[in-house]
């Protein structure tokens, strides 16, 4: 069970997060390339950024690159779906 749910999240993160990227006409090799870009400045000056630094680097690359509503819900569902207020 535990493997299927890996294989889906993986599956996800390569074929459907980049959607938002896409549909701006970007290739998928642009969203990798300008993603990478990003996370590597930002791994190179992590110490002097810190934490908080980094996340306010990171979250626009992210949100830009990867469809995240879709992510969770689609990570999330079997849980979800028995899950209560």
């Amino acid at each position: 069970m535990r493997t299927n749910a890996c294989k889906l999240l993986f599956y996800i993160v390569i074929f459907i997060s980049p959607l938002p990227a896409l549909a701006n006409n970007d290739s998928p090799q642009a969203v990798v390339e300008t993603f990478q870009g990003h996370l590597l400045q930002v791994m190179r000056e992590a110490e002097h950024l810190g934490i908080e630094g980094r996340y306010k680097r990171l979250k626009p690359p992210i949100e830009k690159a990867f469809y995240l509503p879709l992510m969770v819900r689609v990570a999330s569902k079997p849980f979800w779906n028995t899950a209560s207020k």
